[in-house]
Order: C-alpha cells, then structure tokens, then sequence
C-alpha cells in the first residue's frame, strides 16, 4: 500500500462522523434495528395480510392508507419508519427517524416503491432481488457480518479499484475485513466496525470510484428561459431528450451511482461553447415502466412539464424521449467555457442534442448563478426595491447579505445590459505566440529602451536588448502573470532584470490583443459601487467635501463631489440605465451624519436639496430615480442604534435569516453542525422549517438571552460552508467556537451555554 493512501486511511479515521461510530457504545442502528424487528413480529390478520400481499406493488394506495389513518396504519408506519433509518430520501424521514442527527444506512436514493415492495416480501418470506434493499436488510440482521456499503456496483468497484482483487460478491466482506486488519481500528461497540470501515471507504471515494459529474448538453433553443429560477429556489421540471447520453448503459448506470452518493448530479446546458445552464439532476428513467414506479408526482408535487405517459414527451419535430430527467433545480449562471471541463473516454464536445459525461473540471471552477427570476416585477425584493429605491437587508452575522445585495444588482442589471469591450483577463501560451514572433521588436516599459525576440524556446522567449546586446530569458509564466497582474501600470512592481522584459512583453501583447465583446454584469460594469462603512466615515468621504490641491507652489483647496454625488450626475445623464450602490456593513457609520440634507433626497427623488459645498458654482444635488441604494446591517452589532427614525423610514428594512442549506449545496453544507448550533438560539429548532416564513415559530431558546431575539443573533449559514483550504474542525475551532464564546461573554448567550459550546461537535440539547 501506498504511503500516500495509508494516510489518508489514517486521516479519514480521525474523522469527526468516524470518531462517533468509534465512540458510541451501542450499536449505531439500534435504533433501525429494533424498527426492522419489530415490523418483522408484527402480528397482522389474514385479511390484512392479503390486502398487504395484493398491493406490495401499489406504493400510492399504501401510502395513502398510511395518511388516512386506516386500519393498516400502525404497520405501515414502522414500514416507513424502517425506510426512514435505511435511506436518505426516505418518505417522511425528519418525522420517523427518531435519531437527532437523521442518520442513515447510506445515501441509498432507492425509489420508495422499491423499499416498500421489497420489505413487504421480506415480512412475508417471499424472495427479494440482489441489491441495495437486500443489503440493507443483511446488515441490520447482521452488522458483523455485513456493512453499509449498500450499492453491488460500489462494492464492485471497491474491491476491483482499492483492494486489487476479482470481485465475488459473497467474499466482499472478507475483502474489506482483510484490507483494514493490520490498521489496528477499534470501536467501543463491535458492531459497529464495519461501518466504520465503509465511512473510511467513502471518504476515500476519490481513489476506487468510477464517477460522472454530470453531462453536457449542446442545446441554444432558449427553451431553459421558460423554466429557470434563482439557484437558491427549489422548482421541481421534468426535462427530456431525444438521445440518450454518449456510453449509453454504462452512462447511466454512473449517473446513477452519482444519484446514490451525491443525491444529484448536473446537466450543462450550452451555446456556442460556453455553458449558460444548469439543471440539477435527482432522477432518471428510460421507459415507461420506471416512470411508474418513479412516483415523482407523489414524492415531490407539483412539477412543471410533467406528464405520467412517457409517450407524451416529444415535440414538434418529432422527436420523442428516450430519457427523462427529474431536475430539482434549473437555473442560468455567468457562462463557463466547455474548455474547463475533462469529458470522459476521450468524448468531445457535444454535437446538437447529444449528452457528453463529464468526469471533472479541468481546473477549479467558480458557478456564479445568475440570480434572475421568472417575471422581475413579481419578485418581492426587487419589487420592494424599485418601489422604495434604498433597502436595508439586516440580519445575524453569515446570513449571506452582501451576496444577496450582490444577487440583487445582477437582476437589475439583466433589465439593460450593454454590449462593452473589453480585453481578456487571462491570456495562453498559445495567444503569446500568436502576437510575439522570432525578430519582433518592442519599447521597454519605461519607453526607454527597445527589446528583440532573438528565439522562441520550449518556456519562452530568448530577449536581446539593443542598448547593450545582452540577452536575457523571458518566461511564458510570468508573461502571463504579469499580463493579468497588468504590472506595468503599477507603481513598484517593475524592480529589475527579467521583470522589466517580461512585463515590456506584456504590455505589448496587452496593447496588441483585439477587446473582446461583452455583455456587461457586475463583474465588468461601472454602473455598480460596493462601499463598506465603518465609525470615522462621514459627509465629506461620502457626498462632498474638501480637497487639496497643488498649483506649482500654491496650495489651494476646492469641493468635490464623493461617490454618491458622482454616481447620482452620471444615472441622471442616463436615465434608461439602473446604478446600483451597495453599502456594506451601514449601520457602523452614522448614518444621520454621513447623509446629512441627502435624507431629504432619498424620499423626493429629482428633486433639488442645498449642500453646504458648492461645486462648480452650484450647491444643488439631487437623487435620480434609476440609482438604487442597498445597504447590509449585521443586526448582532451594538452600533444599530445609530440609524435613527429619520432614516428607518425613508427605508425598507428586510430580514435575511440562516438557513439549512443542505439541499443547495449537498455535502459542502455541514448540516449537522448547523443543526446543533441552531438549538442554541431558537426553541425546539427544526430544520425542515423555513422560518423565513414562519416567524412565529421563532422562540428564545433556554440558551438565548431574552433581549435578545433569534433573528438578530443566530449564528448564519455561511459558517457552515465547506471550504477549499479549511476543514470544518478549523471553522468550528477558529471562526464558529470563538464568535458563540464572545456571545456568552457579551450576555447574548447564558453562561449554561459555555460547556456545551466547548463541546462542539457533540450533540445539544435542544430546549
């Protein structure tokens, strides 16, 4: 074994989920067990039994039978409640499973149907397929003996992948008890080893698993328009095509192992080789017969496009589905070049209505959805904001609020783009060598001096200088950075030697390249200011005020108008066009002051107020109704008594609250630290609440000073974001940890806090 990999089997056994199957002394699925148990002794009359055995396949008569209370409901219940531990889409799992954390076998993702027929003919000693049920019913019968890696298809892959053997199905488990036998792993109870050694395999996944991303999907019909939605909204489509993807069964049969470990995976809708939209993935079919035992309908609701007869999807052309996808979210994002992406087997780019699987991103890729809504105007936000022109978004610190401001401003934006220039942030190798050849010659940076490309090498260039007619190297990396960096115009940065040619050689190519042609976004506009305030912030860094200036040898000084005052003159010189101000963090200045007679401006907009500073001989100012103010306010700062009634009323202050984000963002979401810190501030906290919307519910936990609320201190979401370069332990030890101390310290929080803080990651009791 690799030394590489044995410490990764040695990291991921330190694992925080790993060291609570090694700490906890009972077996981890008592719980599951003791459903499973109780199911398979449950006594049912003759006529019940039948009724049973006549419906097993009947998944939406048994449900509702369940529902309705009838006379099967008892049995049924531990039916789902046994479902409920196995699988994590299991039907009403946060209400049946009784385990505080929700865990369960695996992220099996098989179709309840599926569950129910086959534990209905496990009760009733009838035989039941290979696979994933069968497995999970083996493991809470014998945990010993079996483990929770419930798809055959991984366990095919683990052994062949990781352990270098020939897969034999009744092996398996020797397999992985071999494997891990000279590591010395032990548990508090022994039932529990062999999930803990199939927790250790999945987080090693990277090394055995033969995995898709997603696909991509060469498609500029517009018809994603109709449908798409702001990534963070949940809208359920059915969306088919015509082909089924390139590899055809073996495709599948990843995309759906992709189902079973991830939950989804994503379609990348492009034009004109750039991705423009995402359909996250949680189902498939490819026939009628699954589409039945499917039970999208049941399962989610209401699902835009959605027929229950395969034969209806088709279009006008006469092409007819030969797959169905199940899309939980679609959505329209900043477009991603189909070079960032590595297809698998060698596939290229997708031709019209082909499906090309993804393996990865050819390097790390950022996903900037674009915020934009069905109808702007129906939006509430956006709608509140074009009312009112200045809304404050206030809310607990990690609440995502300048994002959402940010978000905001994309949608205004999407209501007038221009068309701009401008040239490409990043250039290649292959760009340099298009513009630089062998003889060319160009002026130094400080125009001092003229350089010659004597050689085009394997890493650059050979540059010879005619002032001395030495030659020096210029690399092909730091042309580009320093292309990128644009070093040249700064100040400094030119020190000495290869810097000079090498940043003279990007300057020309930066000169040289054609501008490329844009659609203007908040990346590239000048349309948009994002400002932070802080306590020293005033009038005079913000609407006008007085400035030096030297003239030869006087010194004289004159008004000038700040960054208000500028980007007011200039959405009044273009009044079709929307400027956007964000002012972060608002509260922390005050705000009275900094404002002064622009309170008046806010409220009567086009009209004239009177500055104490004149500016080019007038002192008139005014506010135009295309200029768009969105503050941020951490409502856990002390300083938010410094906006007054004046100005609390000339805006609309609008709550951002935390949110469980695990359906977002999956596994880069730590749910279950959320969940737990959660408890600290609201009374009887449950995750499936979107208290957003049900406020009432909002109740000062025990922990929870009570002048304090919820909603202005509950620790936010983004702290329980996974990052790149920190664990969630690094998060939990330096940024989440500290903050609740502080909170404790300041009397936001109970001194009875203390210990169960200091004891994060365990459980807290939830009062």
């Amino acid at each position: 074994m690799k030394k590489e990999l044995e410490l990764s089997i040695r990291a991921a056994y330190a694992n925080e989920y790993c060291r609570d199957i090694i700490e906890d002394t009972d077996f981890y699925f008592q719980k599951a067990k003791d459903a499973l148990d109780s199911l398979l002794q449950y006594e049912l009359t003759e006529q019940q039994k039948q009724f049973l055995l006549n419906n097993k396949e009947d998944y939406h008569l048994l449900k509702q039978e369940y529902d309705n209370g009838s006379e099967h409901h008892d049995f049924l219940k531990l039916l789902f409640t046994v479902i409920s531990y196995c699988d994590i889409r299991a039907y009403r799992k946060h209400e049946l499973n009784a385990y505080a954390d929700k865990r369960v076998l695996a992220a099996a993702a098989v179709r309840m149907p599926n569950w129910v027929n086959q534990l209905l003919c496990y009760k009733f000693d009838l035989p039941i397929p290979e696979g994933s049920i069968k497995n999970a019913i083996a493991y809470l019968e014998d945990p010993i003996g079996n483990f929770t890696m419930l798809s055959d298809s991984h366990r095919e892959q683990l052994v062949q992948n990781l352990f270098g053997k020939v897969y034999v199905k009744s092996e398996v488990v020797n397999e992985l008890l071999e494997y891990f036998q000279n590591f010395g792993f032990e548990v508090n109870n022994p039932k529990n080893y062999t999930h803990l050694l199939s927790r250790i395999c999945y987080l090693l996944k990277d090394n055995w698993t033969e995995s898709l991303i997603g696909l991509m999907v060469a498609d500029s019909t517009g018809w994603q328009e109709e449908v798409a939605r702001p990534q963070t909204d949940e809208h359920y489509v059915a969306v088919w095509n015509h082909k089924k993807p390139s590899g055809t069964v073996g495709t599948i049969k990843l995309l759906r192992e992709c189902l079973v470990e991830n939950g989804s995976f994503k379609i990348f809708y492009t034009s004109r080789y750039n991705v423009h939209y995402i359909a996250e993935i949680i189902d498939l079919v490819t026939d009628q017969k699954q589409l039945d035992e499917a039970a999208w309908k049941d399962q989610y609701g209401d699902i835009e496009w959605y027929s229950d007869k395969f034969e209806n999807y088709y279009d006008g052309t006469g092409k007819k589905a030969k797959i169905i996808y199940l899309a939980r979210k679609l959505y329209k994002i900043d477009p991603i070049s189909s070079d960032n992406f590595i297809f698998q087997n060698g596939y290229q780019y997708p031709s019209v209505g082909n499906q090309t699987p993804i393996v990865s991103f050819r390097t790390p890729t950022e996903i900037k959805p674009v915020e934009k809504m069905e109808n702007q105007l129906t939006d509430p936000l956006i709608n509140l904001l074009k009312y009112k022109k200045q809304i404050i978004l206030q809310g607990p610190p990690g609440t995502g609020k300048t994002l959402l401001a940010k978000n905001l401003a994309k949608v205004l934006f999407e209501a007038d783009q221009d068309t701009i220039f401008n040239k490409p942030d990043q250039i290649s190798v292959e760009t340099i060598k298009e513009i630089v050849r062998q003889g060319q010659t160009f002026r130094s940076v400080s125009d001092y001096a003229d350089y010659e490309i004597i050689k085009v090498n394997e890493n650059g260039f050979t540059v010879k200088t005619h002032q001395t007619g030495k030659q020096y190297p210029a690399s092909f990396a730091n042309i580009i950075k320093y292309y990128a960096g644009q070093f040249w115009s700064k100040v400094g940065s030119i020190r000495y030697g290869n810097d000079s040619y090498e940043a003279a050689i990007a300057k020309y190519i930066y000169e040289q390249i054609d501008a490329l042609e844009q659609r203007e976004d908040i990346s590239n506009t000048s349309r948009l200011r994002i400002m932070q305030f802080h306590p020293s912030f005033t009038y005079e860094d913000f609407v006008r005020g007085i400035e030096s200036e030297v003239d030869g040898d006087k010194l004289g000084y004159r008004a000038k108008n700040k960054q208000l005052v500028l980007m007011a003159d200039e959405a009044t010189l273009h009044p079709d066009q929307n400027y956007i101000l964000i002012l972060d963090e608002i509260n922390r200045a005050n705000l009275s002051a900094v404002l002064g007679e622009l309170i008046y401006a806010l409220e009567y907009r086009g009209e004239d107020v009177e500055s104490m500073y004149h500016v080019d001989g007038s002192n008139k100012i005014s506010l135009p109704d295309n200029l768009y103010i969105i503050g941020t306010m951490n409502t856990a700062d002390r300083s938010v008594g410094h906006i007054d009634y004046a100005i609390r009323r000339r805006f609309a202050f609008v709550d951002v609250l935390p949110k469980n984000l695990e359906l977002d963002l999956n596994d880069k979401f730590d749910s279950e630290l959320f969940n737990k810190v959660s408890k600290l501030f609201v009374k009887d906290y449950d995750p499936t609440i979107d208290y957003t919307k049900n406020r009432e519910l909002l109740k000062n936990s025990v922990y929870l000073s009570a002048e304090f609320r919820p909603e202005d201190v509950w620790l936010g979401h983004s702290y329980f974001i996974k990052k790149k370069d920190a664990t969630m332990d690094m998060r939990l030890e330096y940024e989440i940890r500290p903050i609740l101390l502080e909170y404790i310290k300041d009397g936001v929080l109970h001194e009875e806090a203390r210990a169960h803080v200091l004891a994060l990651p365990n459980e807290i009791p939830g009062k």
